[in-house]
Formats: structure tokens, C-alpha cells, sequence
């Protein structure tokens, strides 16, 4: 049985009532609860091995949540808040020749066995290797390999021109080394200060 789309629904008006705003996820979730009328399995708690407690249904929104934020039809600009997107006309760039950039610029951190230090940890980490589709990150501390394939760095462009072009670091990937490996490689989008990961307007 699929995630029960109402949830969904009612969130999304919310998000179009409230927009350009974000809208905290608890105040999706006391929307929701006045909206829908849950069955007995959606009120049951979720079972996890680890991670918050929550209800099933408020556990399937979040689902519902990431999966219309990968298809664009919602942002996730700061912590458990959401909204509508807001891209800008002045913001444009090809997620797709960037990433093609990306594996060109990968190809030249190989040959120079060139390292790179994380924003957020200070870890040190190298292109190992790359092709069309996929670039393989070493961390080189701790041998970890982290991969930078096509259609996660295209989606997570595409989020952060659906935010407008500026998100605060660690909102474009929770994972730092990726986070960092992506802008390294990418020269259109850049860090500025700790706070914000920006892509040039031109």
C-alpha cells in the first residue's frame, strides 16, 4: 500500500497559503492533524531501529516531503522547514553542464593528485576517480569513498536553484565531504562565509 497522498495535499496548502515563507514541520504536522482524518494504523507509532519517535503518518509526510523535494515541487532551505520554490530569473545555470564541467575538473584534481580540505570538518579528501556518470571521493584520514553520481548532484542543484541560489552549508548535503566535493568541482557555486553556499548571478 502506497503513502496516503492526502497528507500531502494538505501540506502543499499550506505551503501555498504561507509562500514565499517556510513553514516550520510542526506547523505542517497541526495542519495536517486539522485537515485529515487519520486511520488507526496512520495514528500507531512508527517502528525505527534508531531516530525520532513519530506516528506513521507524521513519519509518511516526511517521506511524502523528500520525494516532492526531489522532484522540485518543494524546498527544504532550512532545518525541518519547508516551502514552495522560489527560483530566480536572474539564477541560470544547467545542472547538467555543470556536472559535465565537474567530471572535467575532476579529471585535472587526478592528474595534479590535487587535495581538497571539507568546509565544515577540515578533512582532507581527493578525486580517486571519474566518469561520465559518477566521481569517486577519497577521504584520505579515513580511506571512506563517497560518490558524487550524476543525478544526486543534478537534483541537489536544482534544489539549491529552487531556494533562490543561496542555502546556509549543510542544507545543499548533510554529508560534509560531499557538500564540499561538489562545490570544489563546481565553478559556479561557491562557499560565502560559514553560513551560506551561493551561486554566481550572471
Amino acid at each position: 500500500m502506497g503513502l496516503d497522498l492526502r497528507l500531502l495535499t494538505a501540506a502543499m496548502e499550506l505551503l501555498k497559503d504561507k509562500h514565499p515563507q517556510e513553514v516550520d514541520i510542526k506547523e505542517i504536522y497541526d495542519f495536517i492533524e486539522r485537515k485529515v482524518e487519520f486511520t488507526e494504523l496512520q495514528l500507531k507509532l512508527h517502528s525505527q531501529i534508531a531516530g525520532q519517535e513519530e506516528l506513521n503518518w507524521m513519519h509518511d509526510i516526511r517521506n511524502l516531503l523528500g520525494t516532492a523535494k526531489s522532484k522540485g515541487n518543494v524546498i527544504n532551505p532550512l532545518r525541518e522547514h519547508w516551502a514552495l520554490p522560489r527560483k530566480l530569473d536572474s539564477v541560470k545555470l544547467d545542472p547538467e553542464l555543470c556536472f559535465d564541467a565537474m567530471v572535467k575538473r575532476a579529471s585535472l584534481a587526478v592528474r595534479t593528485n590535487e587535495s581538497f580540505s571539507c568546509k565544515r570538518t577540515d578533512s582532507r579528501f581527493q578525486v580517486r576517480r571519474y566518469s561520465s556518470e559518477n566521481i569517486e571521493i577519497l577521504k584520505l584520514q579515513s580511506g571512506k569513498i563517497y560518490n558524487l553520481n550524476k543525478e544526486m548532484v543534478i537534483s541537489k542543484i536544482n534544489h539549491l536553484l529552487n531556494c533562490g541560489g543561496v542555502l546556509e552549508i549543510g542544507m545543499f548535503h548533510k554529508w560534509s565531504i560531499v557538500e564540499s566535493a561538489i562545490i570544489y568541482l563546481c565553478d559556479q557555486i561557491h562557499f560565502s562565509d560559514s553560513k551560506v553556499i551561493r551561486i554566481d548571478t550572471f
